[in-house]
């Protein structure tokens, strides 16, 4: 496990655009730097770039790890190598792997409650193991307004579109498991229907 950790962080620092890891490394020039990157940078860093990176590169290595390994080592480690303080407990981080059979493949990541656009509240994989074909969806929180989600994704060329809107789903409402399920099914249907479309991991095959 640390083995793996400690490649993923190395992978980071070559990662296109890991310019976060890569400021975070040098000395502080001024009073500003040495405060450091903000929460928000560094969630955006996680959730936007790292994460789809990583997946996209090899889809099968990033959940055989979220199967053993909590998704919070991640975020620590992310946090370790900055440094910056983890800020969150380990139990606002999750993997669950909804569907998992001998083709297909999707697992949902359960984060923080975002406080700010565009953090997730979910972050859904999606991998065909026969094809190859991969997807990375992203529940998005936006309080332009009002408090409301956006389903998004994001492809493997850094590609971001947004496919729909909605009011932001509550864990303590009586209805939030139907309403996940919902959701669920949304982005099954995304997936599938995007599955022919080249959005094929780098890593497929391996």
């Amino acid at each position: 496990m640390k083995k793996w950790i400690a490649l993923l962080l190395a992978f980071c620092l070559l990662l296109p655009g890991a310019a976060l890891c890569e400021e975070a490394a040098a000395p502080a020039e001024s009073a500003e730097e040495a405060q450091g990157p903000a929460l928000e940078d560094i969630r955006y860093y996680f959730e936007h770039q790292l994460l789809p990176d990583l997946f996209y590169e090899d889809p099968g290595k990033v959940l055989g790890y979220l199967q053993n390994n909590p998704l919070f080592a991640l975020w620590q480690s992310l946090c370790e190598s900055i440094p910056f303080d983890v800020t969150y407990p380990e139990d606002a981080f999750g993997a669950l792997f909804v569907l998992g059979d001998d083709v297909q493949v999707l697992a949902r990541l359960d984060l923080p409650r975002p406080e700010a656009t565009p953090q997730c509240s979910r972050i859904y994989l999606y991998w065909n193991q026969e094809t190859g074909s991969a997807g990375y969806y992203t529940v998005e929180y936006d309080n332009f307004l009002e408090e409301s989600e956006f389903l998004c994704g994001w492809t493997k060329d850094h590609e971001h579109t947004s496919y729909a809107s909605g009011a932001m789903l509550n864990p303590e409402s009586p209805d939030y498991a139907e309403q996940l399920a919902l959701e669920t099914g949304r982005v099954m249907e995304l997936a599938l229907g995007e599955a022919g479309a080249g959005n094929t991991a780098e890593g497929a095959g391996k």
